[in-house]
């Protein structure tokens, strides 16, 4: 590979790093009960198929490609290979209620092209009859929920990729031409904004808008490799994709992403088991939903800086312990270096309230540094502070002003009290925040 460009593009970024760490698993998604686990590698070379077959089909440099689908893997590949193929996505959110907003933002973006999920094909078939310039609309699933046949101008992903596989085996120079054109000011994104108060602002983002803020935010971020995040947050937001998808991959770290259900509400209730079964060491979300009393899920995670969780946290995930005025003392390890350090508790698997009473938190496993009050965000009874975790909730600790190192160990003494005699409780995210 030649010399990385002073300004590179999101696909100089894509070959340095997916070469650097080919092996490296970078997408996991659960399908058919199982996680699927893409690499590196796999992701640049899933990402050619799509841009060659792309280029098959006709899509010209500059068109403007939109994308409707659930935060999956194939969003992210799909946007890579329109990149490759010298298009400009559209990312569309998945919240837009009405079938006007989806025919503003295609027609006001000039998409020509349409990528979609099986689940939001519907609301697509609704608005293309005012969308006249939108020549195809790829299909990422081949079978799917309520999906059995395409219509006239429909195709699926899985032929989009067999019609690049010829392309790249007969003209792999015409490719080659194609994504090495693309340069640092073409445009990679139209984000639009909500129109809560008018018509909806695309906003234009170009490719070294996306690397210059990947730099900036890896000045802060400290992520160590084979680190696991998990997308709650929708893919067409800016966040995703600059602490997300493209920190990720400069880390050598994995995406995880919540198993899609049948509709929005099937999804969010899939939360907690993905928490389980990845063990994630970073959670991506809004604060919204981090922080919001319905979120039961929640592991309050926000959208700060630097967001560290624990690794090697053996059997955390499910403590049983008496918890009328006892103690539990745990060891963790940081998986970032910042200066603030949060402890976020989660009573998940309890029918009943937990009520902590204390926590605090020592700079070494030992116990024999300084130790730091840690306070928990609380309630008063008769004078008395508390923090209570509702079933299936979780708390989070105010910030402890304690510098820590990627891969240090910290002791956490936690004191409980409660009704009855016995709780569970898993210790599942701690917060650092880089100076």
């Amino acid at each position: 590979m030649s010399e990385y460009p002073a300004r590179p593009t999101i696909l100089d970024f894509v070959e340095k790093n997916t070469r650097k760490f080919a092996g490296n698993v970078y997408l996991k998604e659960k399908v058919g009960g199982k996680w699927k686990e893409i690499t590196q590698e796999q992701t640049r070379k899933e990402a050619y198929r799509i841009g060659a077959g792309l280029m098959t089909l006709g899509l010209e440099k500059g068109d403007k490609i939109a994308l409707l689908s659930e935060s999956r893997a194939m969003w992210i590949l799909a946007e890579l290979g329109a990149m490759y193929a010298g298009a400009t996505d559209v990312p569309l959110s998945v919240n837009l209620g009405e079938v006007s907003d989806l025919i503003f933002r295609i027609n006001h973006s000039e998409s020509k092209w349409v990528l979609v999920s099986a689940n939001h094909l519907p609301k697509i078939r609704q608005a293309l009859p005012s969308c006249p310039q939108v020549e195809k609309v790829i299909v990422f699933d081949d079978t799917a929920f309520d999906l059995e046949r395409l219509e006239e101008n429909e195709i699926r992903m899985s032929e989009v990729q067999r019609l690049g596989d010829h392309f790249l085996a007969s003209t792999p120079e015409k490719f080659e031409e194609r994504w090495h054109s693309v340069g640092p000011d073409d445009y990679a994104n139209i984000s639009y904004t909500s129109g809560t108060t008018a018509d909806p602002k695309g906003i234009l983002l170009t490719h070294r808008n996306y690397t210059a803020n990947v730099a900036q935010g890896n000045s802060v971020i400290s992520i160590h490799e084979g680190a696991t995040m998990l997308i709650i947050l929708p893919l067409d937001h800016c966040f995703a994709h600059v602490a997300g998808m493209y920190t990720m991959m400069h880390y050598g770290g994995s995406i995880a992403f919540v198993p899609i259900g049948k509709n929005a509400l099937a999804t969010l209730k899939n939360v907690p088991t993905a928490i389980k079964e990845t063990r994630p060491h970073v959670m991506l979300s809004v604060p919204a939903a981090a922080y919001g009393g319905g979120a039961k899920w929640v592991s309050a995670w926000s959208t700060s800086p630097v967001d560290a969780s624990l690794s090697e946290i053996g059997a955390l995930s499910g403590i049983s312990v008496p918890v009328t005025n006892v103690s539990s003392r745990v060891v963790i390890r940081t998986t970032m270096s910042g200066n603030q350090v949060r402890l976020v508790f989660s009573n998940e698997h309890s029918k009943f309230p937990l009520v902590l009473s204390a926590c605090s938190v020592a700079r070494s496993a030992s116990g024999d540094a300084e130790v730091l009050p840690c306070t928990l965000r609380t309630v008063r009874f008769r004078g008395i502070c508390f923090a209570v975790i509702p079933a299936g909730g979780c708390v989070t600790s105010d910030p402890v002003d304690m510098c820590v190192k990627a891969g240090e160990p910290l002791a956490v003494t936690t004191y409980y009290r409660g009704l009855s005699a016995m709780r569970t409780i898993g210790l599942i995210g701690a917060k650092s925040y880089a100076a």
